[in-house]
């Protein structure tokens, strides 16, 4: 009589674990531990042991869920670690191409050259040349490590003597007014060429023009953008 009345427990019980595994999925670890519980606890403890085997298998199959959401997870962050991985080196990368850039401008060259003129005979400066000295000497002023090379030139007319004295008078002229603005005289070269190197190799009235100059040349290396 007992063992019909718990053979008809367990047939309601797995009845029961039947319809509750409808209503889920008939294939998840929970339902079927459930079932594999159920029977094993009828099997060894009767009606008891089949709800205490229930719960058992419902309790394992609960532990093989989260084992698998828990390697799933793993494997999401092993991926994850994975790209930051390859993000960190390509940032690596950038900071490296940037930081070569940055030195590349650092280490840019600079020369600029630009001419003030001069009347015959004369080693006075004309107002409208205060502009050019004036940008040579801003150049110096923002990066200390340029340099300024001025070389005074005479047209062929005269003598010899007397142009090479008029190219010192002119360059000493303008080199005054880098001394004015501050400009250390270390920086400051001087050349004087009196009447030689002439634009033209026949003296003309336009190349005698030309020939009556201050040659301005700022050079060194400098991260600055000069617009020429």
């Amino acid at each position: 009589m007992k063992k019909q009345i718990a053979l008809g427990l367990i047939a309601v019980s797995l009845a029961s674990g039947s319809v509750f595994a409808e209503e889920k999925k008939l294939n998840s670890p929970e339902n079927i531990g459930f079932g594999s519980g159920l029977v094993a606890g009828a099997a060894i403890g009767g009606p008891a042991g089949a709800m205490i085997g229930a719960l058992g298998g419902i309790l394992m199959g609960n532990s093989i869920t989260v084992d698998k959401q828990m390697t799933a997870l793993e494997q999401d962050l092993k991926e994850s670690r994975q790209a930051y991985a390859r993000l960190e080196s390509e940032r690596n990368r950038l900071q490296q191409q940037n930081l070569q850039l940055a030195n590349s401008v650092r280490e840019s060259q600079l020369d600029l050259a630009m001419n003030v003129q001069f009347r015959t005979g004369s080693a006075q400066l004309e107002p409208l040349y205060r502009e050019t000295i004036d940008t040579a000497i801003e150049l110096l002023k923002k990066d200390a490590k340029l340099q300024v090379t001025l070389s005074g030139y005479a047209d062929r007319r005269g003598d010899e003597q007397f142009n090479e004295q008029l190219s010192a008078e002119r360059v000493a002229a303008v080199k005054a007014l880098f001394k004015q603005a501050g400009i250390n005289l270390n920086r400051i070269k001087t050349r004087e060429f009196g009447e030689r190197n002439p634009t033209d190799s026949v003296a003309t009235i336009d190349g005698d023009a030309f020939d009556r100059r201050v040659t301005i040349e700022v050079s060194g290396t400098t991260s600055m953008v000069v617009n020429r």
